[in-house]
């Protein structure tokens, strides 16, 4: 009888066990198996990986990357993150930064110096949490491309090419949006956003007519629009105007390596196809280097399998040594029937375009706040940037700013904005009484 019982509590206590282990690995999952994040060797051969059991090693291709693991990139390599959901996160030379958290829900960043470029997907699917902290604030994503630049003292500036992000410093916190920058000296609160800081050498193409534009860099990534009006942006520091804008405008950050690179511009045909101008100009700071014009015309874009119709020019540029453009040549335009540059990630058109297109509901309120008027952007629908024009001469990016007339008198006041479908506008006659 005794050992009958014995025998059904171990029966029991077994039941028990199997039952807690099955609800640990549900609860539980091993954080190893839940995500996928490699770092892959982009340029360069120095970048090196911390992991936990502290020992750096060398990476020559790609490897996977665990929460904890720290990464070196030296002097002339860059270097590439890819998360589970398709986000990136690429690191310039001499970038040492932490993963400190990765899960399927988030990842958090420690960026103790140097630069990234994150292309992160808008957050609505299962990565709902992206922060990189620096020594001098955090920045919490919302689904932007996004620079952050961290000096050697811990100072921070971070950039919005599109999208938005909360930059937090001090307790207090300030957006940067699309086309603006935010800077934070470290142990002070974030300055008010300012327009962003060209790079030093860049080049601008301008497409008139009917066709969409790629700019393909050396490393095979591209920025610009593909068929059937697609944005892409895989170029850190570079922007392209949206798929119905005229003209077709894409800025271009050139990589500073001193030497010469072979870039590559695509031409799309639009459903009509026609004549087109191209127009390429590069510059340093704010001198114009070189400008050159290109006229042809395209037939419609078609695609059958491999084959597809498109026009490739190469576009050689020449840097010195300090890494600053001294020239550029645009050669002739050819009709391309396969293969060739041009072709793009699925994945990286989703980081793009994770953006319903823009409708017309541009929105605004003003409201009297003492000398001034407030103006709120009640703004729905997916748009990146604004630009307030006061009807005065004056105007504003900011999302709700302030502004106080000099005179009585009625005003106009326009509210534009700029978004993946285009451009959005409505306006509204004020009539400003000043009491002083």
């Amino acid at each position: 009888m005794v050992v009958r019982r014995l025998s059904f509590c171990l029966i029991i206590v077994l039941l028990l066990v199997l039952i807690s282990i099955s609800v640990q690995d549900r609860l539980f999952p091993e954080p190893a198996l839940a995500v996928s994040t490699t770092l892959t060797v982009l340029s360069g051969d120095d970048l090196t990986v911390l992991r936990k059991h502290d020992r750096w090693e060398d990476v020559r291709k790609t490897v996977v990357v665990k929460e904890g693991d720290s990464i070196k990139t030296g002097e002339r390599t860059w270097a590439l993150l890819t998360f589970h959901d398709g986000s990136t996160m690429e690191l310039e030379p001499e970038t040492h930064i932490t993963v400190t958290r990765l899960s399927r829900d988030a990842v958090n960043i420690w960026q103790q110096i140097g630069r990234t470029w994150s292309g992160i997907k808008k957050l609505t699917g299962p990565l709902f949490e992206f922060e990189v902290h620096t020594p001098s604030a955090s920045a919490v994503v919302r689904g932007t491309l996004l620079d952050i630049h961290v000096s050697e003292s811990g100072d921070t500036v971070v950039t919005a090419f599109e999208g938005a992000a909360d930059v937090i410093a001090m307790g207090l916190a300030s957006l940067v949006t699309a086309g603006m920058e935010v800077r934070v000296t470290r142990g002070e609160a974030p300055q008010e956003p300012q327009p962003m800081t060209l790079p030093d050498s860049r080049m601008t193409v301008t497409v008139q007519g009917q066709a969409w534009a790629l700019v393909v860099d050396p490393q095979e990534r591209g920025v610009g629009v593909v068929p059937p009006g697609l944005v892409v942006n895989q170029v850190p520091r570079s922007s392209s105007n949206g798929a119905h804008s005229a003209p077709h405008c894409i800025m271009v950050s050139i990589k500073p390596v001193s030497g010469s690179s072979l870039y590559s511009i695509v031409l799309y045909g639009k459903e009509t196809g026609g004549p087109v101008e191209v127009m390429v100009e590069g510059f340093v700071r704010d001198a114009k280097v070189f400008s050159e014009t290109k006229k042809l015309t395209v037939e419609p874009y078609q695609r059958t399998g491999i084959r597809e119709i498109k026009y490739v020019a190469s576009l050689e540029v020449v840097l010195d040594k300090a890494g600053l453009l001294t020239e550029g040549r645009l050669g002739d335009f050819e009709l391309v029937n396969q293969g060739g540059p041009g072709k793009v990630d699925p994945k990286d058109l989703a980081i793009a375009n994770s953006k319903k297109p823009m409708q017309a509901n541009a929105n605004f309120k003003p409201i009297v706040e003492g000398e001034g008027v407030r103006f709120l952007n009640l703004s729905t629908g997916d748009f990146n940037s604004q630009v307030w024009d006061f009807g005065d001469g004056h105007s504003s990016s900011e999302t709700n700013p302030y502004h106080v007339y000099d005179s009585p008198g009625e005003y106009r006041v326009w509210l534009t904005l700029t978004g993946p479908g285009g451009r959005n506008m409505t306006n509204r006659d004020l009539y400003i009484i000043i009491i002083r």
